[in-house]
């Protein structure tokens, strides 16, 4: 597969196994793993770890899933399925948006603070760009929605969203918005925002959507069930390759008793 990338190829993803629980590696961390078992210094495209890989995933010339959106793509057509998003967001930063003051989630304090341009000395600020096209909405609309699917976010401050209710990664702020909630709340925003959405690894193994993720399963179960729900989709098999191997060891064994 190594061979193949270095060609130009699209990526593959890789399996996913019980470790894709873990926070993503990054930096030195992620380095390390990349260059093992490499004496050539050469890098390797991936960790072999799908939490990782789809911190790859930025639109690009491929489509929304970078270099992986062709593997995706036939995925898709072989389950009949669209696939999900490869990220949600973390229970650190659902918590650290309930400690918000009610003022950080109305329109109003989002329209004059969101995208002020009077801004604390040093403070790295929205690019030009995103800014402009936000405004330009704002102008047409006079609401929030380029900024955050404001009804959704307002759910989750009330504590109304359940916790094994996976939130796509899609409804993140724009960072206007999370800087101006930093500077409103006066504490640093979560170190993750977005994390491997186990949606996205049921998907990945071919299951009907909510065989493992539904909510309802894990109704009164203890523990961190975003993190269960992983290993246990890591644990398991994808069922068509499952029935390929169980209807080849079959034919075999007809073949040979003949």
């Amino acid at each position: 597969m190594e061979g193949a990338v270095r060609f130009g190829m699209p990526l593959m993803l890789p399996t996913p196994n019980t470790m894709d629980m873990l926070p993503a590696r990054t930096g030195a961390a992620r380095d390390r793993i990349l260059h093992r078992g490499r004496a050539s210094g050469m890098a390797c495209e991936q960790t072999g770890n799908v939490r990782e890989s789809v911190m790859m995933m930025t639109p690009d010339g491929y489509g929304r899933y970078g270099r992986f959106t062709p593997a995706i793509r036939v995925w898709e057509r072989t389950l009949g399925r669209t696939a999900p998003s490869p990220t949600c967001i973390t229970r650190v930063l659902r918590q650290w948006v309930r400690q918000l003051p009610t003022e950080g989630l109305t329109p109003g304090w989002l329209l004059r603070h969101a995208l002020t341009p009077n801004r604390p000395k040093g403070e790295q600020w929205v690019t030009m760009p995103m800014r402009g096209r936000v405004m330009a909405i704002w102008r047409q609309s006079g609401d929030v929605s380029a900024l955050l699917p404001l009804d959704v976010w307002q759910a989750i401050w009330a504590d109304r969203v359940g916790e094994d209710v996976v939130l796509d990664a899609d409804i993140l702020p724009q960072p206007c918005v999370l800087q101006a909630w930093e500077r409103l709340s006066g504490r640093a925003l979560p170190a993750s925002l977005t994390y491997l959405s186990p949606v996205f690894v049921e998907w990945m193994m071919g299951l009907p959507a909510g065989w493992v993720t539904d909510p309802e399963h894990w109704r009164g179960v203890e523990g961190n069930h975003r993190n269960m729900m992983i290993r246990m989709l890591g644990n398991g098999v994808v069922p068509r390759q499952a029935a390929a191997a169980i209807d080849w060891c079959l034919g075999l064994r007809e073949h040979l008793s003949q």
